[in-house]
């Protein structure tokens, strides 16, 4: 659930539509806290993403090469943690505002 949540959010972000996205643009931030974090999230997710592609690849190529998996480097495992605590709150957010704007409009009608 919480993928498909992220690939939509990344792609109405990211991909050129029709509708301006109020919540993020291409490009450099003007320095809204969240913009300035989804960078960081896009870093170690796509990061990650080609660190297991590549174990995995390895390992298939050359059994007996060790190619560390993103879970065994403590230091990527902690900053992703971080960067996935914080896409967590924000997506929180964005689901808390969406839930009260439904029941808003339920409430009007």
């Amino acid at each position: 659930m919480f993928e498909a949540l992220y690939y939509k959010a990344h792609s109405q972000a990211l991909h050129v539509g029709p509708r301006a996205n109020l919540f993020a643009n291409p490009g450099i931030s003007d320095g809204i806290w969240y913009q300035s974090d989804a960078c960081f999230w896009e870093l170690y997710e796509h990061g990650r993403r080609l660190l297991v592609a590549t174990a995995n690849f390895a390992h298939i190529a050359a059994p007996e090469c060790i190619i560390k998996r993103p879970e065994d480097m403590k230091d990527f495992k902690a900053g992703l943690e971080r960067t996935q605590q914080m896409q967590q709150l924000f997506m929180l957010i964005l689901t808390a505002s969406d839930k009260r704007l439904e029941t808003t409009e339920q409430a009007e009608n």
